[in-house]
């Protein structure tokens, strides 16, 4: 039986109805409320033109439930919808959302459908209401808790057969919140309860949900996942230290049945059995080495104790990391190409364009070939953002190396767990000041704001340059420089052993013109004894020109 038919009176295929539309996008477009206790549902609307909800027969909307606002304007909206209240009847309605043009002429419709039906006390698995679940609609579980997030209002990671699912926040047996401790419930316990479905930034979960019966687990362990090494041993530091040590994987288990037995992949056997605290026993294990380069693998170690028939079952995941595989320096285009992966570390350099979040080290990170956004920077490789990024000094404008991993974002590709390693800052300097440098002195960028006085020509094209050569005039003390290239972003490149500036002739796109006061970055060079700005990219900020 599906999920939607467990809940509400079956429909057919509406699969292709609910397409999202370019003129038209939604949050969701089936809002269920069950019929015993109705939660009002929030559906985000994002519109590129004037629209309308309307009943799909042309009738008037029923009386069961409301929506505020019926119609609306371009941009985001939230549109709330509210069951009237219970309602032991099965209710179903379709929706259409009319989306006009200018002159008020039907240009598109979305198909919403709004259920209320009789609620089913029959146990649904969790993967199953994580991919198909509906917001405001209540489900019945059967799960064993794998995780405590927060002990005193119950946050809970439960797992079945099928898979896993978050629970925000645990009822007491009189209906209360936060006061998770007084149903005695630990990691282990099997639990049957029910709740309503409620994602949280895309998370599917369950909120405050009430135990309607449980069972206490005959086992309980000291923690349900680990990680160990290449060499099947588990890395940590000492409070106080830095040192990475390693040691033995080794799982505390506390046995209230009457036996114990342990199912173990074929990799992973016992290799001693000793008492630990509090009348925990200490399995200690042998972990066979994984020297697979960038991959790893997965098992399971299962704890199973029994009193009579009751058998109670723990499993705890351990993840083994192969061998490092080799950091590979490439440009943003080829990282954005990149396959998703928590293991492979890439390395790229690039021109900070934007600060996004300064506490955490979020900016936008572009070179010649490509953009991307980094999803927090720390001073050095840490396992949580230390809000570290501040220490680094770092600014628009800066060229920085960074080192990471790719991820992605809803589809958007991201770096992420990235770290510095160095950077080229960028300082404000006079012509003067400039052309006093050193040229083989590379360690800092100089800032330089001028009025561009010409732009050269391209003799065979009879157009301006693309490469971006210019002579630039410093207000107040009329000196001039000349800008041997510029563009939005450099780009390096390996030659005979030698690092190399490669020109990515985007400067007809930067729309400079003469006589434009622009700021650029740049390197002091020279062509035939005569000093000039080399390796230049424009300061990534916004209306520089007057």
């Amino acid at each position: 039986m599906s999920l939607l038919a467990v809940l509400f009176v079956a429909v057919g295929c509406v699969e292709e109805k609910f397409a999202q539309l370019d003129e038209l996008q939604v949050s969701q477009s089936i809002i269920g409320f069950n019929g015993e206790n109705p939660e009002a549902v929030e559906v985000i609307f994002k519109a590129t033109s004037d629209w309308a909800i309307a009943s799909a027969d042309g009738k008037e909307l029923p009386t069961w439930f409301t929506a505020e606002p019926l119609q609306g304007t371009a941009g985001e909206t939230t549109v709330v919808f509210k069951a009237a209240g219970p309602d032991k009847v099965s209710h179903e309605a379709d929706l259409v959302v009319n989306i006009f043009d200018a002159e008020k002429n039907i240009v598109a419709v979305q198909h919403l459908m709004v259920k209320q039906g009789v609620q089913s006390k029959e146990i649904v698995p969790l993967n199953k209401i994580a991919n198909e679940g509906v917001v405001g609609a209540t489900y019945y579980v059967h799960a064993t808790i794998v995780k405590v997030k927060n002990s005193k209002y119950g946050n809970l990671l439960l797992k079945d057969e099928s898979g896993t699912l978050d629970v925000y926040g645990t009822l007491n047996k009189n209906g209360e919140e936060g006061k998770f401790g007084d149903l005695g419930l630990e990691v282990g316990d099997e639990i049957w309860a029910h709740g309503p479905f409620s994602p949280y930034n895309g998370t599917p979960q369950l909120k405050n949900i009430t135990v309607d019966k449980f069972k206490k687990s005959y086992l309980k362990v000291d923690r349900n996942s680990v990680k160990v090494n290449s060499d099947g041993l588990e890395e940590y530091t000492e409070e106080g230290s830095d040192v990475v040590k390693t040691r033995d994987l080794a799982i505390a288990v506390t046995i209230k049945g009457d036996n114990v037995s342990c199912v173990l992949p074929e990799w992973i056997s016992i290799k001693a059995i000793n008492p630990g605290e509090k009348g925990a026993t200490i399995y200690v294990f042998n972990v066979q080495p994984f020297e697979k380069i960038g991959e790893k693998r997965e098992g399971e170690i299962i704890f199973k104790s029994a009193k009579g028939k009751d058998e109670s079952v723990v499993a705890v995941k351990v993840e083994q990391i192969g061998l490092p595989p080799a950091l590979q320096e490439v440009t943003i285009d080829k990282f954005l190409a990149a396959q998703v992966s928590d293991m492979l570390e890439y390395k790229i350099s690039g021109v900070i364009t934007e600060i996004q979040k300064a506490e955490y080290g979020n900016i936008m990170l572009k070179d010649g070939k490509g953009e991307i956004l980094v999803y927090g920077l720390t001073s050095t490789k840490v396992e949580k953002n230390d809000k570290s990024f501040g220490s680094l000094g770092l600014k628009v404008g800066d060229w920085v190396t960074i080192i990471g991993k790719r991820g992605e974002h809803n589809g958007n590709p991201q770096m992420v767990g990235a770290y510095y390693e160095s950077s080229v800052k960028v300082a404000p300097a006079t012509f003067a000041e400039f052309l006093a440098k050193d040229e083989a002195d590379h360690s800092q960028r100089s800032l330089l704001k001028g009025k561009v006085k010409k732009i050269d020509i391209d003799k065979k094209t009879n157009q301006q340059s693309e490469y971006g050569n210019l002579t630039l005039v410093e207000e107040g003390t009329n000196a001039e420089i000349y800008v041997y290239g510029l563009v939005d972003a450099p780009s390096y490149y390996e030659k005979d052993g030698k690092i190399k500036f490669s020109n990515n002739k985007s400067f007809p796109n930067l729309g400079i013109k003469e006589g434009d006061v622009i700021q650029i970055c740049s390197f002091l060079g020279s062509y035939n004894t005569k000093k000039q700005a080399v390796e230049s990219y424009v300061l990534p900020v916004q209306n520089q020109k007057k």
